[in-house]
C-alpha cells in the first residue's frame, strides 16, 4: 500500500507529447514510468517533480498520466489487461489503484471520476481513505462535491464549496518547475501573448488581444479564433463548467437552495438533480457558427500558431514582457508562474488574490481596463530596462515561494492534517462520535 497516488491528464496539447514520444528511440519499448518521464520532459503542467518532492518529504507517492496510449500500452505489457470501465482513462486509473493500493487519491483537474463514480470507487477499493480533487473555478460543481477535499486557486470557488455546500476546500495555487528557467534566452521580442481565444468565457480576453494587435503593440501565438466566430461546441462533451452552470443560466442562490433542500433525501438525490441540470444545459450549448481564419483576420504577421510545452517556454524566454488575461477574475492560473519563473515581466488583469502571491507594481503589473493595458504594454515596449527589472523581481518571488518544491511542502502539510484528523476521529469515544453526528444533522 502506498500513501498518495496523483491521477494526471496531459495538458500541454497532444501534439507536443506525441512529438516527444515519437522522437524517442523505439517508444513502444518504453516502460510506463519511462513514458511518464518523456511527458514531463515535454513540459507537462502538473509536474512529476512535485511527486518527487512529496517523496522527499516522507510520503510514498506515485503519479500516472491517464490518457497517453503508449503509457497505457506499457502498463498492459507490464501488468496485464485493464478492468472494465466506462472509458480507457478510468480503466487505467482503476488498474493503477488496484496495483498500488493508495490511501489517498488525488484527481488533478477532476477529469477522471464524477461523484457517483467516486462513491463506487470507494466501495470497490475500501483501502482508499480520502479522495482529493484539484480544480479551478471552471470545473464542474458535481465532480467537486464528490471529493473529501478540493484544492483550488479560486477564493470564490473555495468559499462556495465551504459555505453553500459544506465541503472542505483549501486555496492551492499552481507551481513553477525551476528546470524551465533554463529556457530564458536573449530577449529579442517585445510584449507577446500566448494562449487561447474565442467566444464565451474568452470573449473579453479576445477583444483585448485584438485591440492590441490592431495597435501593433504585441505579437500573439493563439489557439482559437480572433475573428469573433465561435468554435464548434460538441453536445457530447463534458457538462458545462461551474461558471456557466451557476453564474450563467442558473443563479448561485437557486443552486444553493436546491442543494440544501435535496440534502433531506441524501447526497445522491441532490447529485442526480445537479447532473440532470448539467445534462440539459450541455445539450442546449451545442452550436456551430461560421469561423474566419485567424490569419485572414490579421494578415500583418503578428498572429502565429499556438505553441505548447518546451516550445512555449522558449517563446516566453525570448519575450521582455508577456500579456496575460484570466478568463475570469476569480482564480489564478499556471501562466502567472510560468511567465514570472522564466523571468519575463508579467502584465495581467487584476485577479482576485494576486496581491497575496506577488507585490503588484513591483513584481507583476496589473490592469483593469483596456486603456490601462494598452498604456502598460506601450511603456514596457519603450522601456526595456523597466521590463527587465520587473521580470527579475517576479522571478525572485516565484523562485522563492511558488516552485513545485514549495507546493509539495504545502500539500504535505495538508495531507498530514488529513491524517491527523482521521486518527483523532478513530480514537474518539463512541459517545463523542454520536454527539458529533447529532450536531452535524
Amino acid at each position: 500500500m502506498v500513501d498518495v497516488l496523483r491521477l494526471r491528464t496531459h495538458g500541454v496539447g497532444p501534439r507536443t507529447v506525441h512529438s516527444a514520444l515519437a522522437a524517442t528511440p523505439d517508444p513502444r519499448s518504453l516502460s510506463w514510468q519511462e513514458c511518464r518521464d518523456v511527458f514531463d520532459r515535454a513540459g507537462g503542467p502538473y509536474s512529476y517533480g512535485l511527486t518527487q518532492h512529496l517523496v522527499a518529504a516522507g510520503w510514498d507517492a506515485h503519479d500516472v498520466v491517464l490518457d497517453l496510449d503508449l503509457l497505457r500500452d506499457a502498463w498492459i505489457r507490464e501488468h496485464g489487461p485493464l478492468p472494465d470501465a466506462p472509458d480507457p482513462r478510468q480503466a487505467l486509473a482503476m488498474a493503477v489503484i488496484e496495483e498500488l493500493r493508495p490511501r489517498i487519491v488525488i484527481d488533478l483537474n477532476m477529469k477522471t471520476f464524477d461523484a457517483p463514480q467516486l462513491a463506487d470507487l470507494r466501495r470497490r477499493f475500501p483501502f482508499i481513505e480520502h479522495t482529493i480533487g484539484v480544480a479551478n473555478v471552471m470545473k464542474r460543481l458535481d465532480r467537486a462535491l464528490g471529493h473529501d477535499l478540493v484544492l483550488t486557486p479560486s477564493k470564490p470557488f473555495a468559499t462556495l464549496l465551504a459555505t453553500t455546500f459544506r465541503r472542505r476546500a483549501e486555496i492551492y495555487h499552481h507551481a513553477f518547475d525551476p528546470v524551465r528557467s533554463a529556457h530564458a534566452t536573449e530577449r529579442d521580442l517585445r510584449t507577446i501573448f500566448t494562449g487561447k481565444v474565442g467566444r464565451g468565457p474568452y470573449a473579453e480576453r479576445t477583444r483585448l488581444i485584438r485591440a492590441l494587435l490592431r495597435d501593433e503593440l504585441l505579437d500573439a501565438w493563439v489557439a482559437g479564433d480572433l475573428s469573433g466566430g465561435e468554435q464548434v461546441i460538441d453536445a457530447r462533451s463534458e457538462a458545462p463548467p461551474l461558471r456557466e452552470l451557476i453564474l450563467g443560466g442558473l443563479p448561485l442562490a437557486v443552486v444553493g437552495v436546491l442543494h440544501r433542500m435535496t440534502r433531506r433525501g441524501g447526497d445522491l438525490l441532490g447529485q442526480r438533480i445537479l447532473d440532470r441540470l448539467a445534462a440539459v444545459e450541455r445539450g442546449s450549448r451545442a452550436a456551430t457558427v461560421r469561423s474566419t481564419e485567424t490569419e485572414a483576420a490579421f494578415p500583418s504577421g503578428r498572429v502565429n500558431p499556438p505553441v505548447y510545452g518546451d516550445e512555449m517556454y522558449r517563446l516566453v524566454g525570448r519575450a521582455a514582457a508577456v500579456l496575460h488575461h484570466e478568463v475570469n477574475g476569480a482564480a489564478t492560473s499556471l501562466r502567472l508562474f510560468e511567465v514570472t519563473g522564466i523571468g519575463s515581466a508579467l502584465i495581467t488583469n487584476a485577479v482576485d488574490g494576486l496581491e497575496e502571491l506577488f507585490e503588484v507594481g513591483q513584481e507583476v503589473l496589473t490592469y483593469r481596463t483596456e486603456g490601462e493595458a494598452r498604456g502598460i504594454v506601450a511603456w514596457l515596449n519603450r522601456d526595456t530596462a523597466a521590463a527587465t527589472e520587473i521580470g527579475q523581481a517576479g522571478q525572485r518571488r516565484t523562485m522563492r515561494d511558488h516552485t513545485v518544491e514549495a507546493r509539495a511542502q504545502q500539500l504535505s502539510s495538508i495531507l498530514r492534517e488529513i491524517d491527523s484528523r482521521a486518527t483523532a476521529r478513530a480514537r474518539a469515544p463512541r459517545s463523542d462520535v454520536a454527539a458529533f453526528s447529532r450536531v452535524a444533522r
